[in-house]
């Protein structure tokens, strides 16, 4: 079933895709996006329970993260706890052995392999 964009990464999604925003400038518009991070452990008050959804595609691991609760709601069996945090943090602290995917399989959804986002944490968060 089709759905319209929500504001933010997903209505950037569909401007870079009709070639009005850059890839750059979706990445920038990320970093400030707020982001649902599920979870296969209660990792509120310790960040060492934290255990993120992970998609193997073409022999790379992708940690999932989701632009909506409702979206996240299709790995809760496996994920039944999730935390909000923007694009920047979850770039920051990723595994730089693992690449990022927002709203795998969905209709509006993107995957950065490892080296993309090492390459936008040392371009965009000058690390």
């Amino acid at each position: 079933m089709e759905r319209e964009p929500l504001p933010g990464v997903e209505r950037a999604l569909t401007q870079v895709q009709a070639g009005v925003l850059t890839q750059r400038e979706l990445m920038i518009q990320f970093l400030s996006a707020t982001l649902i991070v599920p979870s296969g452990q209660d990792f509120s008050t310790d960040a060492s329970a934290f255990r993120p959804v992970v998609v193997a595609r073409k022999d790379e691991q992708f940690m999932a993260v989701f632009t909506a609760r409702d979206l996240a709601a299709n790995v809760a069996n496996i994920a039944p706890f999730a935390a909000e945090l923007t694009g920047r943090e979850i770039l920051a602290g990723l595994d730089p052995d693992m690449g990022l995917t927002v709203n795998p399989s969905m209709q509006f959804s993107f995957w950065l392999p490892k080296h993309t986002v090492a390459e936008i944490v040392a371009d965009l968060l000058g690390v």
